[in-house]
């Protein structure tokens, strides 16, 4: 359910203040549980009473399921599929209409959508989300076992071609990529993937077999595979989606396409394929557009850091630097900045490639190679725009770097992302890149180095013993503001809730706003391990340490962080 919804109807009743209301948004965006858990845990409200507010405020029956058991003919009467992508039980019939319960009572959409695909009508009551959601695994099976029904269908129903696959017909093959259970597999993976909270999925073919991952929390994770003569037929129904070239494997394609959710939500999904010794292998990347994401203590920067980023966001031009390696978080860091300056008095443009995020209010713009459209050139652009604020995506070589400099120097903001190991080697980088020191030092205002780190589940998270040298080793201090007054360490166990003792991740970020002592050690083309040595001394936070203050308040876990981060 969508938690600013829930809070608004609660506060139109009377039932909470605005700013309880404020905090308890707040919350749901910092905690892995619905809201109405949320609610029902602070004490505002009971389930049966959560019932009857979200009843009452959609004209809608309520219905308690503590003690129901659904008949197994009632249950037949909405395919286990349909029932899991649409949150929904069958309770009861009468006539052509199905009484449903709902994991989301709020969304017409889905009923609507459910109406359509059954021919029925369907009538929703309003039950305790998280027990509806309990009855809906019980009675209808995991993804895995619908993966195998699937699978069973699909041997029956698709025809293999035989022969090398330079000989394969593409428009037989197009036939089978849009039969019926091809489809309903691909689906099927996108919907599971969508529910693990996955960002890629991967399809991949060997010789003698073929293999489908998801990425979850940064790690890869195998499940059920289709018969590998399958392969092309599934690769030909993901490109088909993203409009990309059926009849091209010798080449690389990149598409995108859009997915609408049960919960109104809409996903953007970036497909690359790749031609490999045994077919074409895919990679599909799952792009979120939920802007309430896009927090800076959601991403879980500390009070310190919120602080030295908003002050420098407060700037009126110069430049800031976000950095770190493939797969960090820079791009959600960068969204998050241009979320908080997006207002109608300020212009704002970005070039990326691609975008990830499509943020109204922005000019967006993707670079194209192949036709002359890159960084430079539409920074060049940009610059007869009339812009405030400049987004790079990457800089990437000396002609970027030099105009986005320039920019900065201008009168405008720009922000922008570097591939380097920690905050003072991005100087480094940029002088290497050919950029002139006199430049760095007076137009770079704050650089940003992070990672990802896995969170640790809070229901099976374990309290861990370490020792004080150990800490003493790992460079451990206690003179940031941001260090808690008793650390309690944890560590992953692993539980039915989470994947491997961890759900989801969290950044860990090394802020160094350029101070004049930075300055002059930048004019004077001083080495890194002397800009470390001065960011230390002015009380700049490495990575590790960064990572170790999550690891003390029992937000990630010591082993997380040492894999992610060094000395």
């Amino acid at each position: 359910m969508d938690a600013k919804q829930v809070v608004e109807i609660f506060v139109e009743q009377g039932l909470i203040t605005e700013d309880d209301g404020a905090n308890l948004l707040l919350q749901a965006s910092n905690s892995e549980s619905p809201i109405e858990q949320i609610l029902v845990d602070n004490g505002i409200v009971s389930e049966r009473g959560f019932e009857k507010t979200i009843a009452d405020s959609i004209g809608a029956e309520p219905f308690d399921l503590s003690e129901f058991e659904p008949d197994p003919q009632t249950l037949q009467l909405i395919p286990s599929g349909l029932a899991r992508l649409h949150g929904v039980i069958p309770i009861s019939a009468s006539g052509n209409t199905i009484f449903v319960a709902h994991t989301d009572p709020l969304n017409s959409r889905s009923i609507e959508d459910l109406r359509f695909a059954l021919g029925r009508e369907i009538v929703a009551v309003v039950s305790f989300p998280p027990t509806v959601r309990a009855l809906i695994r019980t009675h209808f099976g995991s993804e895995e076992a619908s993966i195998s029904e699937i699978l069973e269908s699909i041997g029956g129903e698709v025809t293999v071609n035989e022969g090398p696959d330079e000989q394969i017909n593409d428009q037989a093959v197009l036939a089978e990529a849009n039969a019926a259970p091809i489809i309903k597999y691909v689906d099927l993976i996108l919907d599971k993937a969508i529910a693990a909270r996955a960002s890629d999925i991967h399809f991949e073919p060997f010789e003698h077999f073929y293999r489908v991952r998801l990425r979850i929390d940064g790690v890869l994770q195998e499940i059920t595979p289709p018969p590998f003569e399958f392969r092309e037929h599934i690769a030909s129904r993901i490109k088909v989606l993203a409009h990309l070239d059926i009849a091209e494997k010798r080449l690389p394609q990149d598409g995108r396409m859009s997915i609408g959710l049960h919960n109104a939500q809409k996903l953007h999904l970036r497909i690359s394929t790749l031609p490999t010794l045994f077919g074409e292998k895919l990679v599909v990347r799952i792009l979120s557009n939920d802007l309430e994401k896009l927090n800076l203590d959601r991403l879980g920067y500390p009070a310190s850091a919120q602080s030295l980023l908003r002050e420098s966001l407060e700037k009126p031009h110069g430049m800031i630097l976000v950095t770190g390696p493939t797969g960090s978080g820079k791009s959600q860091s960068l969204y998050a900045c241009l979320h908080l300056l997006n207002k109608t008095e300020i212009n704002i443009a970005s070039v990326e490639d691609p975008s990830e995020i499509q943020l109204p209010g922005i000019n967006q713009v993707n670079v194209k190679e192949k036709i002359g459209l890159n960084f430079a050139t539409t920074l060049r652009a940009f610059l007869r725009q009339d812009p405030d604020v400049l987004m790079v995506g990457e800089i990437r070589d000396h002609e970027t770097a030099d105009m986005a400099i320039k920019a900065s120097q201008t009168g405008h903001l720009v922000l922008s992302t570097l591939h380097t190991q920690d905050a003072p080697s991005a100087l480094v980088r940029l002088r290497n890149m050919g950029v002139a020191t006199y430049n760095l030092a007076s137009s770079i205002s704050l650089i940003s180095a992070q990672r990802l780190v896995r969170r640790l589940c809070r229901h099976c998270k374990v309290p861990a013993l370490v020792s004080s040298s150990l800490l003493k080793n790992l460079g451990w201090q206690t003179s940031s503001v941001d260090t808690p007054q008793a650390p309690q360490f944890f560590s992953a166990q692993g539980c039915a809730q989470c994947h491997k003792g961890y759900w989801g991740r969290i950044g860990i970020f090394q802020l160094m706003p350029i101070t004049p002592a930075l300055q002059n050690l930048i004019l004077q083309d001083a080495g890194r391990s002397v800009l470390t040595a001065q960011a230390e001394k002015e009380g700049i936070l490495s990575l590790r340490h960064a990572g170790l203050l999550q690891a003390a308040l029992g937000v990630t876990s010591i082993s997380e962080v040492l894999a992610h981060t060094t000395h």
